[in-house]
């Protein structure tokens, strides 16, 4: 059965947060879902890269009693430095509730990578145990 469902889930991370600095937005989409889209944002503070936000919007999620839904939003924010090799791993988690996004920015104008959600999730007033799988996305600025 598949369900919009409204709830997001905004997961802050245990970070310590940056000074703020100019950012550049990265819009994108989630790999074979046409619904769904990413907004991944990169700052740099004295010549150090690092990711405050990443989002993803309207993807498909897989619960408890075969229900499928789509997730309005997941988001994780904090301050998590991109390395050397031009990669980041965000492991947000609140509660039951895990959002893990990795990625790795291409050059100056892209980026890609995957997500996963999991955890208790409200589905038309029912809480229900849902995961989105593996997700890979793709954005550009």
């Amino acid at each position: 059965m598949n369900r919009v469902i409204a709830a997001a889930a905004t997961i802050a991370l245990v970070a310590v947060p940056a000074a703020f600095a100019a950012s550049n937005t990265y819009e994108g989409a989630v790999t074979g879902d046409k619904e769904a889209s990413v907004q991944l944002r990169v700052g740099q503070e004295d010549g150090v890269r690092f990711v405050p936000a990443f989002v993803a919007r309207d993807f498909s999620i897989k619960c408890e009693g075969n229900t499928r839904a789509r997730l309005s939003s997941a988001k994780v924010t904090g301050s998590v430095p991109v390395n050397d090799a031009n990669r980041f791993k965000i492991k947000g988690k609140d509660g039951r509730i895990e959002f893990i996004v990795a990625g790795k920015l291409k050059g100056k104008r892209s980026a890609k990578g995957t997500f996963t959600y999991s955890g208790p999730t409200k589905v038309d007033g029912e809480t229900l145990d849902c995961d989105s799988g593996r997700r890979e996305w793709q954005a550009t600025r």
